[in-house]
């Protein structure tokens, strides 16, 4: 047996390659699926057959793929024989077993009774697989040949005749230069397929080819054994005689799969009839035609007869307006057209083995190509809005492909399907979405090798390896291909009707007789490989688009969450084509995701994201998209599995700690490969009804470690939430819908580093505690050009930092329980001309440590009501508004600093602070004195502010304050910028009860207080003043009018009026002492007052300590003293030193003014000292000195010894030697 390798058909393309390899690549431009490496059977065919001696021969059953050890049986079934007796022919059942690590060759030696053409197939079932195969065997001469099925036993005959003719060699050089040059002229992006020899000789060098060709292979199969009747009565019907004017109906079926039992109508052919008497060339359907048409969709044609006894020929001829069909040849390189010749029929299934379909199946599968695109062509484009029908030049058949499928060549609009392929409808209809994209412009082409995975780590296409941007463009490239291919045919009339069409699978034929493909409805690995994820796996592209077109709704297999994660859109194919597809020229993935979304949406990507209300229905649409992103590993996977409850009290600082506890939030992307994901991200914070916006979140760029990703939110970000939340009313536990839209910069990507995205993720819901209820204030600071002259100093941002202090302290207090309440959170502003909100509601303490306020300045104008009116709308927002409205240590309050010059006047701000008390919402105004009346031209216009303001002293306010304590409020005036800081004291004891019932003020100093009598019965609350220094003090109030007072401290009175309803009552004050005061007012009063406490006359504290008298031993000592200003209670420290004892302390209380005590009666004689102090008065301590006197001598009882006795003496004398010795050793021991 000869080697095929030699022969013709291979040293045709050794000459193409050779020439190849000077500096040409071969490249594919649209190739179908990876060869699919599934376990199966192949009958190999041979180039050349110079046939194998009977006895010789042994079939060549190779098994492919085999992976691991396989077993099993090869069973044989003859379905066809050229002579009509398929028993002719036997192949043993054979049983086989492989060794893991390589193909194995099962041989089988048939058993031939008589010569002929045989169709056998040949079903090999393993503990792993099964499949069924054809092939051909002839017996000829006494020797065998066989072939695969589609091959062609009688060219490779042929080719084997003709191996050493010259003449056809020569022309098989000229077609190898040819096709050399022909790449070297092309200029495409995308290599040029293979040609076929028909394309590459001159029309006279093709014409010698295939007289060549056809003459000896007509010799050859003129003399293959055959009975004309062997299998005419199953595929034909032959017409009688006929007469002229009768009607011929032809009717013609295709086989819908190899094993040729079952036939569809053949739509579309196009059909010539000839009259055989008028017929000279044969080859020639044009010669004696009478009629033409096409094949209907009941795959007829009628025809009337023009002649009595007529003898006609039915040309079928593969050939439409936008197409044309061509078998390919591979033992000649031929393509020729896909025609057949009929004589005398009038119904015919198409079914290979005898003339006139050959001893090949090459045709016959042809006619399942022609119609599949011929649906494509005439339905598929219009019926999915896919645009302008392709005008194809050619569609080869059984043309040879690398690892076997089919490609798209854009450079000439054709397209090859291999042997394999034809009745997979999926592969042809994918190449044909090729042909569309390139058509219509739709999609960026990239074109070359390809994987269902990760296209960004291909080598085998360096076009896209490593390049992002290459890479997702192929992926949705194929992916698009794919799609469309099974949504159209899942929509077609061919559904259920031609074998894997009208499924949910992408299906192509697998090297070995298998089915190679994948579910678009599933989301597993596919054969075993993992990587197939993400926006460069053309495999998920394909499936997400699939699921955004087909019905049903499927929970997530990968992406899972509680609520959001299925797939459950289905946008029509006829909507998504044209509106998101067509003429788009989309650039990968990420082109078609942006105008998908807005399909199905109604809205560009982004327009959901502004906070406030949004579209229920738009975002749950927007979240559909979401959960199918997050499958299949383009965007974001967030759930309560990698979040169990990260909003926990987020605002209750008694249970959670933020600094030590933050929310941390997690998720992950779930895709594949090595191309950078996702690093931005936004968090989208939705009500549980989807109808608003919350809050939005960057977390900015974030890394990742195997595509899961950590978010530390900020304090602050965390508040936003809260501060969201509570906006909506209160509620122990809150619900939100929380969506991670990611983008993926393309940082990292070794080429093509291109952004995509945003892509939504999908979404879950989480619940938020927020802990106890909180009650809300804002803080507004003016900050006009006119505050230069009215607190140069700015203390009034000192005030405003000293009462977030304190507003933080008391919930501090709160929060160790030292206090009850509700914690406070505070915004801060500040106002000229404009409001500027510079922190929303937030914890004091962060404003506080921030210094909230230090930036602001003194210049423009001043609007006192816009102030007013965004803080209600800032407040209303966080606690809408109570009917009917409550009046409470809750309720929601303004603190407003501000020198009152506003630009309007006064009107304009009493409307505002209305509109605060019909909204339930507090208004504490201080307002800061001018320290002198400036006219209108005092030098406005050098702090920014209009020229025309009115003079402040024309201004009349009582109807604007009055406006404010009718809601609950305070109005006061400082009487220099320094009091602010006392005002900040007032607010905060102001804020601990409900203004209505109010029974004490605690009023500083400098402070005008604004209070309206009510003639309820129910008395003005008493004002109590600690003196913070001694001296006097005088309460000023003005009726106003309304009343006259009767002014009282501790229940004394006295005052005097000073005209113009003012009233005065000094009185005397000691520092730290606390006085009660109340203004009496009658039962009857009402109306508005003020009442102000200014300090007239400062005196110091002092002390006198009054001579101690001296005392006899053993007699207590009497100490007095008197005192001015000191406050009664105080204590009066006494000390008492003397040489010989301890210091002794007694305390004295001071009791109008005097304070008295008894000293110790211990004291030793002699003298004594006593300093009287009193701590923390500032009073310098005073002294006295007496003296402790002995007691007086008893009366004599003996005779004393006189000194100078003898005996006295030396006693004496002996006493000071003992003292002088013990002197001495305790020096020594020193």
């Amino acid at each position: 047996m000869s080697n095929p390798f030699n022969g013709l058909l291979h040293r045709w393309f050794i000459y193409l390659m050779a020439a190849l390899v000077a500096g040409l690549g071969v490249g594919v431009a649209h190739a179908t699926l990876p060869e699919w490496k599934l376990p199966g059977a192949v009958i190999q065919d041979l180039a050349e057959q110079p046939g194998v001696p009977l006895g010789q021969f042994e079939l060549p059953v190779q098994l492919v793929n085999l992976g691991g050890r396989a077993e099993g049986e090869i069973r044989f079934d003859v379905l066809s024989a050229s002579m009509g007796r398929t028993s002719a022919l036997r192949l043993p059942a054979t049983r086989f077993a492989s060794q893991p690590g390589g193909d194995t060759t099962v041989r089988v030696r048939p058993s031939f009774e008589e010569e002929g053409m045989y169709r056998v197939r040949a079903d090999v079932k393993a503990d792993s697989f099964q499949v069924a195969v054809y092939f051909w065997l002839l017996l000829k001469d006494g020797r065998v040949y066989y072939s695969s099925d589609a091959g062609n036993i009688v060219s490779a005959m042929a080719a084997y005749q003709l191996r050493n003719h010259a003449q056809l060699q020569a022309l098989q050089r000229k077609a190898a230069t040819a096709s050399v040059q022909q790449k070297q002229r092309s200029t495409g992006e995308t290599p040029v397929l293979e040609r076929p020899i028909s394309e590459l000789l001159s029309a006279e060098d093709l014409k010698q080819y295939q007289q060549i060709w056809r003459s000896e292979a007509d010799a050859i199969s003129s003399t293959i054994p055959r009975r004309a009747e062997a299998t005419g009565s199953k595929s034909l019907a032959k017409a009688t005689a006929l007469a002229q004017g009768d009607i011929v109906t032809l009717k013609i079926r295709w086989p819908v799969d190899a094993s040729y039992t079952q036939f569809l109508p053949l739509e579309g052919a196009r059909i010539a009839v000839v009259n055989l008497a008028q017929v000279q060339d044969p080859s020639d359907p044009e010669q004696g035609k009478f009629t033409s048409g096409q094949l209907d969709a009941n795959g007829e044609f009628k025809f009337t007869v023009p002649v009595n006894d007529l003898k006609y020929r039915v040309w079928l001829i593969g050939e439409h307006e936008k197409f044309k069909v061509q078998v390919h040849n591979s033992a000649s390189g031929l393509s020729e057209a896909l025609r057949l010749r009929l004589d005398q029929v009038t119904a015919v299934d198409i079914i290979p083995g005898q003339p006139p379909f050959g001893y090949s199946s090459e045709y016959a599968q042809a006619w399942s190509v022609f119609q599949a695109m011929y649906e494509l062509s005439e339905h598929a484009v219009t019926a999915t809005g896919a645009g302008t029908v392709p005008q194809l030049s050619v569609v080869r058949t059984n043309f040879p492909m690398p690892g076997n499928g089919a490609a798209y060549d854009p450079n000439d609009d054709s397209i090859n399907v291999d042997a394999l392929q034809s009745y997979y409808w999926d592969v042809m209809a994918h190449e044909y979405g090729h042909a569309i994209s390139r058509t219509n412009q739709s999609i960026i082409g990239v074109g070359g090798a390809h994987t269902l995975g990760n296209q960004y780590d291909n080598g085998a296409n360096t076009a896209t390896f490593q390049n992002k941007q290459q890479s997702n463009r192929l992926a949705l490239e194929e992916a698009f291909a794919s799609w469309f291919a099974t949504s159209y045919w899942k929509s077609s009339k061919y559904a259920n009707r031609v074998p894997h069409v009208g499924d949910d699978r992408f299906d192509g034929a697998a090297t070995g007789g298998g089915t190679g493909g994948f579910s678009l409805e599933d989301s597993g690995t596919l054969n075993g490989v993992s990587n197939v994820y993400g926006e460069d796996s053309e495999a998920a592209v394909a499936r997400f688009m699939w699921d955004m077109t087909d019905a049903g709704e499927e929970p997530n297999a990968r992406a899972g969450c509680s609520k959001y994660c299925k797939e459950s859109m289905q946008v029509p194919l006829q909507a998504l084509m044209p509106n998101a597809i067509t003429g788009k020229n989309l650039d990968g993935f990420n082109g078609f995701y942006q105008r998908a979304y807005q399909v199905h949406v109604g809205s560009a990507a982004g327009a959901l994201d502004n906070v406030g209300a949004v579209s229920a229905e738009s975002v749950e649409k927007a979240l559909q998209i979401g959960a199918v992103s997050a499958e299949f590993g383009m965007g974001a996977n967030i759930n309560t599995t990698y979040n169990p409850d990260p909003f926990r009290d987020i605002d209750a600082p008694t249970r959670r700690n933020l600094d030590s506890d933050p929310v941390v939030l997690r998720w992950a992307q779930h895709k594949t490969g090595s191309m950078p994901g996702l690093d931005r991200f936004e968090l989208l914070f939705y009500s549980e009804a989807l109808d608003q916006l919350l809050v939005k979140l960057d977390t900015g760029t974030l890394n990742t470690a195997n595509n899961s990703y950590q978010y530390v939110m900020p304090r602050a970000q965390v508040q936003a939430i809260v501060n969201a939340l509570q906006k909506t009313g209160y509620k122990p536990e809150y619900k939100v819908v929380l969506v991670v839209k990611g983008t993926a910069s393309g940082s990292g990507a070794a080429g093509g580093v291109v952004q995509t995205g945003p892509y939504y993720g999908n979404a879950e819901v989480f619940s938020v505690q927020l802990g106890d209820e909180k009650k809300f204030a804002t803080i507004a600071v003016d900050s006009s050009g006119s505050n230069v002259d009215t607190d140069p100093g700015n203390l009034r941002i000192q005030a405003a930092h000293s009462m977030l202090a304190k507003m933080a302290a008391r919930n501090a207090n709160i929060m160790t329980g030292a206090e009850q309440g509700r914690l406070l959170s505070v915004a801060a502003l500040d106002f000229d001309s404009a409001v500027s909100v510079i922190a929303d509601f937030s914890d004091p303490k962060v404003l506080a440590d921030g210094n909230a306020f230090q930036g602001i300045d003194s210049n423009g104008g001043t609007d006192i009501a816009a102030a007013v009116r965004r803080s209600t709308a800032m407040l209303t927002g966080m606690r809408p508004t109570p009917h009917p409205p409550v009046h409470d240590a809750n309720t929601p309050r303004m603190y407003m600093l501000t020198d009152m010059d506003n630009n309007d006047g006064p009107a304009a701000v009493q409307t505002a602070i209305r509109e605060a008390t019909a909204a339930n919402v507090q208004v504490h105004l201080g307002h800061l004195t001018p320290v002198t009346t400036k006219s209108a031209a005092s030098g406005a216009q050098l702090h920014g502010e209009p020229a025309k303001k009115l003079t402040k002293v024309a201004e009349r306010l009582d109807g604007m304050i009055a406006a404010i304590l009718e809601g609950g409020g305070s109005y006061t005036s400082f009487e220099n910028p320094a009091s602010q800081a006392a005002w900040v004291d007032l607010m905060d004891e102001l804020s601990q009860s409900p203004p209505f019932t109010r029974t004490r003020v605690n009023l500083p100093l400098d402070v005008k207080f604004y209070g309206f009598a009510q003639n309820t019965g129910t008395p003005e609350p008493t004002f109590v003043f600690t003196a913070p220094r001694s001296g006097q003090v005088t309460i000023t109030m003005d009726g106003k009018g309304s009343f006259v007072p009767d002014l009282q401290v501790g229940g004394v009175g006295g005052q005097t009026s000073l005209g113009r309803d003012l009233y005065a009552l000094p009185f005397n004050v000691v520092q730290g002492q606390t006085y009660q005061i109340s203004i009496n007012e009658p039962g009857a009063a009402a109306g508005l007052y003020s009442i102000v406490l200014r300090q007239t006359l400062v005196a110091s504290p002092s002390m006198v300590l009054a001579a101690i008298a001296d005392v006899e031993e053993g007699s207590a000592p009497q100490v007095s003293g008197t005192t001015a200003y000191v406050a009664d209670g105080s204590i009066v420290r006494l000390t008492f030193t003397s040489l010989t004892k301890a210091v002794t302390t007694v305390d004295a209380t001071i009791t109008a003014n005097a304070f008295s005590a008894t000293g110790p009666a211990d004291l030793p004689k002699g003298g004594v000292t006593v300093m009287a102090e009193i701590a923390g008065s500032g009073i310098a301590p005073q002294t006295q000195t007496f003296t402790v006197q002995a007691k007086a001598a008893p009366p004599a009882q003996a005779t004393p010894v006189p000194v100078d006795h003898p005996l006295a003496l030396g006693a004496l004398a002996v006493m000071i030697a003992g003292f002088a010795a013990r002197g001495q050793r305790r020096v020594k021991q020193r």
